[in-house]
């Protein structure tokens, strides 16, 4: 497959060749002599939870133990999301405008990581909303000084 990444859910296996269904919902036909070459990687393993995460900024000086239990909040209502093991937040990066939280979550199935995805950050949002903080800006806000 010429070291392209594919990703799918595999719907079946016939002597000639693999049909997978991407997040596309399109079919992706590879040829087992393709396959056979190929690095395959198993994204549902048996009993095994799958983790993600998601990342939010928030402006430096915002209370992080709120935005951490809102964070938190937000998986409550998302049957997907696993109790076991029990989703995270943790801070993951900090510089003078901004703090990064990420939200570590785990889900059985890897083909609805984007549905949930989407659930989370409406929820995210809405929360946020709801108790006035706001989201870093991407960029650095630079101020200058005039030398007296």
């Amino acid at each position: 497959n010429g070291g392209k990444k594919v990703v799918g859910q595999v719907l079946e296996i016939t002597w000639r060749s693999t049909v997978l269904l991407a997040f596309t919902d399109e079919l992706i036909t590879i040829p087992n002599r393709v396959m056979s070459q190929a690095q395959v990687s198993n994204f549902s393993p048996n009993g095994r939870p799958i983790v993600r995460s998601l990342s939010f900024r928030v402006p430096y000086g915002t209370d992080t133990e709120l935005a951490k239990q809102l964070l938190m909040r937000a998986t409550e209502g998302v049957t997907q999301v696993l109790r076991l093991p029990e989703p995270l937040v943790l801070i993951s990066d900090a510089t003078d405008s901004w703090i990064t939280l990420k939200l570590v979550y785990y889900i059985h199935n890897y083909g609805g990581q984007y549905t949930v995805a989407d659930e989370l950050y409406k929820r995210v949002f809405a929360l946020f909303a709801e108790k006035n903080l706001s989201f870093a800006p991407t960029r650095i806000a630079v101020e200058t000084r005039e030398a007296s």
